[in-house]
């Protein structure tokens, strides 16, 4: 004969709120930590350049964020444009910085 198993009464889920988004001065505070840190990093190995690259790609994204945030859509057009110019510029420089080490 079969084990018989008793499931204790279910409990109640609490209603958990969605985090809110970040506000602007919060993208922007974050932003200059991630830009500070890459201005302090002494880069002499391939991991220190990744680390750079990683920072620098991290504090985009959250511009995009803060542009998320912007009502006007030419100003957010031209913003995310600006944006895509620097993940551009990323990457050409991660190409390039491919033969220093």
């Amino acid at each position: 004969m079969g084990a018989i198993i008793k499931f204790g009464r279910r409990k109640e889920r609490t209603s958990v709120a969605s985090p809110s988004p970040p506000s602007a001065s919060q993208i922007l505070s974050n932003v200059a930590a991630l830009l500070s840190q890459v201005e302090r990093l002494e880069i002499h190995t391939a991991a220190d350049m990744r680390q750079a690259f990683f920072l620098l790609e991290l504090a985009n994204t959250c511009i995009r964020l803060f542009i998320r945030q912007i009502d006007s859509p030419a100003s957010r057009n031209l913003l995310l444009g600006q944006s895509a110019r620097i993940d551009q510029l990323i990457e050409g420089v991660r190409t390039e910085s491919g033969n220093l080490f």
